[in-house]
Order: structure tokens, then C-alpha cells, then sequence
């Protein structure tokens, strides 16, 4: 309670028919005025739905059409389709969002109860603007109440091939170097696609109408640009020379050879355990402290993991079955675990004990299958 504000609780008994509510406030003696509301029966959502999706293409009696996630402006209109049981008469509601979450385009649809086997509502995009290009999403609400949301990209048709100049470990970025099955790996190159993140579990095969394939095997995205993405090796990529191909708008970039291996470590950042921050000059870790470095490429696991997928948490642990070690600054460090982190896709974590050191920044390495990481600053107070 405030001055301006009271919460109070009705029992149920008081309103439990539809019926003209009066209410009024007394406070020191004194009488509010009377205010009026209207107490309606309680209803059932009268509507269930499935097969809900975006598409190329219009109704065709009840054929349900295969979902798309990409469109070009070329493809001149989006459909969303869906099924539907409805057990009274009802109100829906269509909403197209634009990437800058302006509400574009509104439908309303009113329904009698029956079976619905192919619901459309559309959205043109052949004549979009600039700022209009990019992630959208299509919302449908039944009296108020939202029943599902699609996400999709506008782009605009790709006038120049994508092109390839390197596929690289996305933590050390060390030019011409191996890269890990099921790590984290960036490609550079040119004209792949508007800036995107993923957004959605497991990760999306296209974003902004881009896609990679390694070996002809689509890759799990989680970001992309136009000179830029980041993608994770899928898991089945075997040992030895892979090729990766890039496609923007249905144009596909020619074959890049790179290497794959079962190890290539890569280190991000460290994390001081006792607090959480990001060890740095003004955040050091104390000797004996533990820290939970972030990295990729660990390589193989005592549990089977799946492309594009977080890591469950635990139990069990996700643990590399490689032998790893660690230095920091030379000074051996005790790793008491490696593998990968619950709740993030391809990243792994190393937690290392600091040794006794003198006050000072040193590199850590760590080291797995033989196979030694690129280093990092560890700050020791």
C-alpha cells in the first residue's frame, strides 16, 4: 500500500458469479467514492493449434507445407499456415513485427467452432526497406491470449558470390591452424549475409539465408555477417583434410580446404571462481585460487554430445577423455576438470588451481592429447 496505490485480496465466494462489482477504500474514518467494474464468467481457451509454420508457399486444401526459415525479397510474400480446433466462437489475431519490433501488418480473423486443417495470413516483402531487412517474427493471439510465435529473415537476393579465405579455431584465430570436431570455428571471407545470432535451441543450419556445410554436412550457426561466421564443426567431421562451403541467398561459395583434428585447443578467457569476474589487472587471482577457463577443441568426451545442442547439466559430467595439463607461466597448474560447460553449445572449461607465483601477469597453456592451446593472461596477486 501507498499513497496512491492498494493491493488487497477477494475472496473468491465474493465474486463468484457474473455480476456489477462495487468497491470502496476507507481509510481514517473517511469514505472513497464508489468505482464499478464488471465481473465476467471465467472461459476455457476455446482453440487449440498445430502444425503452425512459415512458408513459400499459399493454401492447397490441406496439404501442410514445409517450413521455412529464409526468404528473399524475391520470394514476394510469407505465409503463415496453421491447424486449428475450435470449440466456440472466437477472435484471432495475426501480428507481423518488423526486426526493429514495430508491428507492420495486423489481421483479424473471426472462427466458428469446427476443425480448420489450412489457416493462412500473409505478409508481402517484395518491396521492403532497407531497414526492414533482417529477423521477423509472426505472432498469433487468440482473444488477447498468444498462442504461438515464428521467427524467419528477409534478405535480398545475393547479386555476388560468397567467398572463403579462412576457416580458423574461434578462440586462438591462429591462421592456417587445425580445427576440432565439434568446436567452435569462424570463417572469414566475404558477402555471406546480414548480421544475425542465433536465437533459437538447438542452433539454426541457416541465419539471414546463410548456411556452411562441412563435408556436405549442414554446421550449427551462431553467427553471421557479411565477412564473418561462426559455426560448430559437426561432430562426425573425421580426422584430415575437410571442405567447407558457404551459401548466401542460394549461391554457394566455392570448396575451401581446411584441417580437421580430434584435438586443437582453444582458450577464450579465464574467470576468477570465488567471484565470478574475468581475471585481468583488476580482477588478479590469489595462489591456491581456482579459475574456470572457457575454451573449445577439447576434443573427445566420455559422453556422447549432439550438434547444435547445450550440454545438460550434470549429473553426468562431460569430460575429455584426452590427457590434458596446464602451466602458468611456465609453473605446472593442477587441472581438476575438462570438458564441457552445462547449458552452452561446444564450449568447453578447464578449472585450474593457481600455483605458487610471485605478483605478476603470466601465460597460462593448457594442453590436451598433446596438442598445446594458444595462451592467455593470467593476473596473480
Amino acid at each position: 500500500m501507498s499513497s496512491t496505490q492498494l493491493q488487497a485480496t477477494v475472496d473468491a465466494g465474493m465474486i463468484a458469479a457474473p455480476a456489477m462489482v462495487q468497491i470502496t477504500v476507507v481509510a481514517n474514518g473517511k469514505v472513497s467514492n464508489v468505482l464499478y467494474f464488471v465481473v465476467n464468467a471465467s472461459q476455457a481457451m476455446a482453440f487449440s493449434v498445430s502444425e503452425q509454420r512459415v512458408t513459400k508457399s499459399g493454401p492447397s486444401a490441406c496439404t501442410v507445407p514445409s517450413p521455412e526459415t529464409a526468404f528473399l525479397t524475391t520470394d514476394a510474400t510469407v505465409y503463415v499456415f496453421f491447424q486449428a480446433t475450435v470449440t466456440a466462437n472466437d477472435r484471432l489475431t495475426v501480428s507481423w513485427l518488423a526486426p526493429d519490433g514495430s508491428v507492420q501488418n495486423t489481421s483479424f480473423v473471426n472462427l466458428a467452432p469446427g476443425n480448420y486443417c489450412g489457416l493462412t495470413d500473409t505478409l508481402t516483402i517484395s518491396n521492403l526497406l532497407a531497414s526492414q531487412l533482417g529477423s521477423w517474427e509472426v505472432r498469433l493471439y487468440d482473444n488477447s491470449t498468444l498462442v504461438f510465435t515464428l521467427s524467419f529473415t528477409v534478405t535480398l537476393p545475393n547479386t555476388a558470390t560468397p567467398a572463403i579465405d579462412a576457416v580458423d579455431n574461434s578462440a586462438s584465430l591462429v591462421p592456417q591452424a587445425p580445427v576440432a570436431a565439434g568446436s567452435i570455428a569462424t570463417i572469414f571471407g566475404q558477402n555471406f549475409g546480414p548480421r544475425a545470432t542465433a536465437k533459437t535451441i538447438p542452433l539454426p543450419v541457416s541465419m539471414s539465408g546463410v548456411s556452411v556445410t562441412v563435408n556436405g554436412r549442414p554446421a550449427p550457426l551462431f553467427f553471421v555477417d557479411p565477412t564473418q561466421i561462426n559455426f560448430q564443426v559437426p561432430l562426425e567431421t573425421p580426422a584430415g583434410q575437410a571442405t567447407a562451403v558457404v551459401t548466401a541467398s542460394g549461391v554457394p561459395s566455392a570448396e575451401f580446404g581446411f584441417q580437421v583434428q580430434d584435438v586443437e585447443p582453444g582458450l577464450y578467457l579465464a574467470v576468477n571462481h570465488k567471484d565470478g569476474s574475468i581475471n585481468g589487472p583488476k580482477h588478479p587471482a590469489a595462489v591456491g585460487d581456482t579459475l574456470v577457463v572457457y575454451l573449445t577443441g577439447q576434443g573427445p568426451l566420455n559422453q556422447p554430445s549432439t550438434d547444435g545442442v547445450p550440454t545438460p547439466l550434470p549429473p553426468p559430467l562431460f569430460s575429455a577423455t584426452k590427457p590434458y595439463s596446464a602451466t602458468i607461466g611456465n609453473v605446472k597448474a593442477t587441472v581438476t576438470f575438462l570438458g564441457l560447460t552445462p547449458l552452452l553449445v561446444a564450449v568447453g572449461q578447464a578449472n585450474v588451481h593457481v600455483p605458487s607465483l610471485s605478483t605478476g601477469a603470466y601465460p597460462l597453456v593448457i594442453t590436451v592429447g598433446g596438442v598445446a592451446s594458444n595462451s592467455i593472461t593470467i593476473n596473480v596477486k
